[in-house]
């Protein structure tokens, strides 16, 4: 009897964090005022189907990662946010809870507690934040503007728009990450005392100038990397460099 070959096994799609991150501060951005004027009805529905999408894709790698573990509090507090994105697909909009507004949020909040356990767990192999600070580090450490300096080696601070968006994507992965109060950014045009209160690219330049002395690993020259099981630094923030 012949066999007919067997059909490949459907591939699952890879799991892009970033764009769930992103589809998440549509609705619930840090930066967002209460007063802000909520997306138009056909955004909330176009936003509620994407956010549904992650979700029904990521939720299966979170379990199966959770799984992974010994039985234990961390064990079923991730399963048990499983359990209530599952529930919140399952829920419809209601008019007592914020309507489909409320409705697209809850499942934004869901999908960013996935994404947060997905990073604690490893799946990805590197969390929101460390991420935003190696895309920060890696542009100033290469861009002439941001690494200008005058004669005395102090850096001249000179407007760089992908530099303060970097820096912003970051600000905002380290307060979301740890909860810290950040002072408001000025809007589009380029602030000179947003570099003041904000050291990183100064930090940055004298490391490129061999300032940093430390085991590189994956991080900055002069600082190690914190992994994903390593306890994270008392004010949030990427390690203190020696």
């Amino acid at each position: 009897m012949n066999r007919t070959p067997q059909e490949a096994a459907p591939t699952t799609r890879p799991v892009d964090v970033a764009t769930m991150r992103a589809a998440v501060d549509r609705l619930l951005d840090p930066d967002a005022v209460p007063e802000a004027l909520p997306p138009a009805a056909d955004e909330i529905a176009t936003l509620t189907l994407q956010l549904r999408g992650h979700i029904e894709l990521l939720a299966p790698e979170v379990e199966q990662a959770a799984m992974r573990l010994k039985p234990g509090r961390r064990r079923w507090s991730v399963l048990e946010c499983v359990w209530e994105a599952r529930s919140r697909l399952e829920a419809e909009p209601s008019s007592r809870t914020g309507g489909a507004v409320g409705h697209a949020r809850r499942l934004a909040r869901v999908l960013d507690a996935l994404c947060d356990h997905n990073e604690q767990l490893g799946v990805d192999g590197e969390t929101r934040k460390q991420a935003a600070f190696r895309r920060l580090g890696d542009h100033q450490l290469r861009c002439a503007t941001c690494r200008a300096v005058d004669d005395t080696g102090a850096n001249l601070n000179l407007p760089c728009p992908e530099g303060d968006r970097l820096h912003d994507e970051y600000r905002r992965a380290r307060r979301a990450g740890a909860g810290a109060a950040f002072p408001p950014r000025a809007g589009g045009e380029h602030d000179e005392t947003h570099h003041e209160e904000n050291p990183m690219r100064e930090m940055i330049c004298r490391m490129a100038g061999g300032g940093g002395g430390g085991q590189g690993g994956d991080g900055l020259p002069g600082e190690p990397w914190p992994g994903p099981q390593d306890p994270p630094p008392p004010d949030g923030g990427p390690k203190a460099i020696g």
